[in-house]
């Protein structure tokens, strides 16, 4: 590798961004050093809480390659780190890298006929005044590139910092609040129409009107925004980093460089893109250590506040994974006879169960296990799955902000059956009664299809309301009364004569 018109390959830049935010964490430590190298204030990106500091430190390298200090403002902010962290590794390894003189930045920048130097406006629908404004302080002979959806993009021949200051003031004036980027491609910037983006829950999110120039690490902060913050930040309250992966035509995943334009790496208009957490001990530590410390507080709190939730044990006092609980509500155990029918499963006043959090939450479920004798439309009975749970919260409805305290009071609900599982999803009230219940037990839908066809009964809805649940025609929205004569109605259309 060689250290060419100024510019970093992308290693030692990432190297350089990364070590910058891990010693400049705040606002007024990063203006400070920005002050000791003479940053020009009206050039500096501006510092945006709600991004991560690797972010703003990435702007400042690319705004010191395009020459907003002077042509070699890259070493220059490497000297002065190394003035105050000497023995800094990795600072003295890039700083070895650009040699003791370096080169000087080629005006040029690359053949001129292919490159694209380009300024670009954010925030402002005034295309045309800033086209003018474009073409009277920088090039009168400058191109518009594309124009709409507040954005703007113009090529113009040379980029001077000096000429640049002025552009952004005068921008100001025109759109307050517009923002002004600069940058030089090997390929003619547009927008895309839109792009789709899954989150790390797997939630799919659809980023309209892109600019193709977009680095993958600027779509990051749009995609933790749809996040709560407990979910999206860290314990600084800085967006935790992640990395962005691509999908091609075949459903391969590439993984992209966070560095490089997204039309540089072969996204195009319409292209699946998807996010997930960095895998880096410090962040996916922090939240980890976030979700298991509101999981704790949520479910001592909740035993604290209902006696029939009792916490037996946890597996660790600070930060536990496991629960060990003992529920003090009415229930059912198997049936001693399970091949009679109606089925006559025992009533039971206890339930012992295991909540604990798997190595990715909260990105991942928790998961429940019962350990003592159920039997519940959507709890397993089989060997192999023995005491799993399946129901919606903890399954294709679960997301990472799920309160534990809620948590908690669903399984009571579970346990007493006022909340379960059991109409199949096309289930239409014109139905056979016999049908529906074969078709309950025949479907396969449910963990234990035995108890969906006993609860699903006339005995088994008895019995459900004798310990306080919820039957399913409630749950349905209709009343025993309607539904009884809806049956019979039904039969009396579909019976043949002989049977009356």
């Amino acid at each position: 590798m060689t250290y060419e018109a100024g510019r970093l390959p992308n290693e030692i830049k990432r190297v350089l961004v990364d070590t910058l935010a891990d010693i400049y964490r705040t606002q007024n430590q990063a203006e400070e050093l920005l002050e000791d190298m003479d940053f020009p204030p009206q050039t500096r990106p501006r510092w945006d809480a709600s991004q991560e500091v690797v972010a703003y430190w990435r702007q400042v390298v690319r705004a010191l390659e395009l020459g907003a200090v002077r042509r070699d403002g890259v070493r220059q902010l490497l000297e002065t780190v190394l003035r105050r962290y000497p023995g800094n590794q990795d600072l003295q390894k890039i700083r070895d890298f650009l040699g003791e003189e370096g080169q000087e930045r080629d005006g040029a920048g690359g053949n001129a006929d292919t490159l694209y130097r380009t300024v670009e406006f954010v925030g402002s629908e005034d295309y045309p005044e800033l086209l003018r404004l474009v073409r009277e302080v920088l090039d009168t002979d400058a191109v518009q590139l594309y124009a709409g959806h507040r954005q703007a993009a113009y090529r113009v021949a040379e980029l001077p910092p000096d000429r640049l200051e002025r552009l952004r003031e005068r921008a100001a004036r025109i759109a307050p609040g517009v923002e002004v980027f600069c940058g030089e491609y090997d390929f003619r910037p547009t927008l895309y129409t839109r792009l789709q983006v899954m989150g790390p829950d797997g939630q799919q999110f659809e980023i309209p009107y892109v600019p193709n120039t977009t680095l993958p690490s600027d779509l990051v902060p749009a995609v933790w925004a749809q996040y709560r913050p407990e979910v999206a930040q860290d314990a600084n309250g800085q967006l935790l980093r992640a990395v962005v992966d691509y999908r091609d035509e075949n459903g391969e995943a590439r993984r992209l460089d966070p560095e490089q334009p997204l039309y540089n790496q072969g996204v195009r208009d319409g292209g699946q893109l998807q996010m997930s957490a960095e895998s880096t001990a410090g962040v996916d530590s922090w939240l980890r250590f976030e979700a298991l410390t509101r999981a704790r507080d949520d479910i001592v709190e909740f035993a604290a506040d209902h006696e029939e939730f009792t916490l037996v044990g946890m597996d660790d006092d600070k930060l536990p994974v496991e629960y060990t609980v003992e529920l003090g509500v009415p229930g059912f155990a198997p049936p001693d006879d399970p091949e009679a029918w109606p089925l006559e499963p025992r009533r039971i006043d206890r339930h012992d169960l295991v909540i604990w959090m798997p190595s990715e939450f909260p990105i991942q479920a928790p998961r429940v296990l019962w350990r003592s004798d159920v039997f519940h439309p959507n709890i397993a009975r089989d060997e192999d799955r023995k005491g799993s749970v399946c129901l919606g919260p903890l399954m294709t409805d679960y997301t990472p902000d799920l309160s534990m305290y809620s948590l908690c009071q669903m399984l009571i609900d579970m346990a007493r059956y006022r909340n379960y599982e059991i109409l199949p999803h096309d289930y239409r009230m014109a139905m056979d009664f016999d049908s529906l219940v074969q078709d309950i037990v025949e479907r396969g839908g449910y963990l234990d299809g035995a108890a969906a066809a006993w609860a699903f009964s006339w005995e088994g809805q008895e019995r459900i309301k004798e310990i306080g649940g919820t039957t399913w025609l409630a749950r349905a929205g209709l009343t025993q009364r309607a539904d009884r004569s809806r049956f019979l109605e039904v039969h009396r259309v579909e019976a043949s004569p002989d049977e009356y």
